[in-house]
């Protein structure tokens, strides 16, 4: 006698990279009811993108406010001089509460080119 059991849960495709992302990493600043979170919205609420050209790496740094009990991944996409900056929520467990993130972003950039970022 065998028995066969099937899972009604919807199998994840793995998100598939931009292969100029060499990195990314989220980096948690401050909750909701800190000082800095204050601060740092302001900063996200004007756009503030950090951008440092290294080599062939471009280095690319911004706040995001986000869910603070959320994982998120990274990734990129790219036409012609602009760089989309893309952020996706991959947890499934969410709260209520925010907190104030660093998102950060290592890309390959071979031609030491300038480049629009955008979020």
């Amino acid at each position: 006698m065998f028995i066969i059991l099937f899972s009604c849960k919807e199998k994840e495709t793995p998100i598939l990279k931009h292969p100029d992302l060499l990195g990314f990493k989220v980096t948690t600043l401050a909750d909701s009811d800190e000082d800095l979170f204050d601060v740092i919205e302001k900063k996200e609420q004007q756009g503030i993108i950090e951008t440092k050209y290294i080599n062939d790496i471009l280095y690319v740094s911004t706040f995001r406010i986000l869910n603070a009990c959320g994982n998120y991944e990274g990734n990129i996409e790219t036409s012609n001089d602009t760089i989309s900056l893309q952020l996706k929520l991959t947890s499934e467990e969410v709260c209520t509460s925010e907190s104030a993130r660093r998102v950060t972003y290592l890309i390959y950039n071979p031609t030491s080119k300038k480049r629009i970022i955008i979020k």
